[in-house]
């Protein structure tokens, strides 16, 4: 009994820390990261996101998550699919594949608020979580980095994140360059974020 509360209780922190760490767009597809910047998405028609299955992501490649557009024709589905920045469900946002390791054939969630998100691409479901005694037990160490405002992503490594701590001596100081920065990698992108967000 305690196990299953226990078991209840970690889904419930790990889902509002999710629901937190999200970037929090209106429902729509977004073919710009200026419309994202806004808020304001190019196709609001009605679609479904999806997962994937594990065959089809081992034939082609690609995020775990694809869209299926309701109204409208196979050739404009096949466009928005390749020009699309991402697409929201109105509570989370999944980046185009063009943005997380290349093509387009699907789409990969990402978390915090920006100015940088993080595009998970390996790892469990349960590693998108943050906020409270949460972070300690994050560790997502691939994936890519977005930075929102120039539409710039790279793939996350140490030397990114050195990089990226560079102008912010006071963050770096907490974490350990020693011991891995991908390690501490969610902690150190929302300690940034809050920074930039402050000014």
């Amino acid at each position: 009994m305690k196990k299953n509360l226990l078991s209840v209780g970690l889904f419930v922190l790990v889902s509002t820390g999710f629901c937190q760490q999200s970037l929090n767009r209106k429902r729509g597809i977004y073919l710009s990261f200026e419309q994202l910047a806004n808020n304001n998405p190019a196709v609001t028609d009605s679609f479904d996101i999806k997962e994937r299955t594990k065959g089809n992501i081992v034939l082609t490649g690609g995020g775990k998550y694809t869209f299926d557009l309701l109204s409208g024709s196979k050739q404009a589905y096949k466009l928005l699919r390749k020009d699309m920045v991402g697409i929201s469900d109105g509570t989370h946002f999944y980046i185009s594949d063009k943005y997380s390791g290349g093509g387009w054939q699907g789409l990969t969630i990402c978390i915090l608020s920006g100015p940088y998100i993080i595009a998970k691409t390996q790892g469990s479901d349960g590693q998108y979580t943050g906020g409270g005694i949460i972070p300690s037990l994050i560790k997502i160490e691939s994936g890519y980095l977005i930075n929102l405002q120039t539409g710039k992503s790279v793939p996350i490594s140490n030397k990114v994140l050195k990089e990226l701590l560079a102008p912010y001596p006071e963050i770096a100081k907490k974490y350990s360059v020693t011991a891995g920065l991908t390690s501490s990698l969610v902690q150190i992108v929302s300690d940034i974020n809050k920074e930039m967000n402050a000014k």
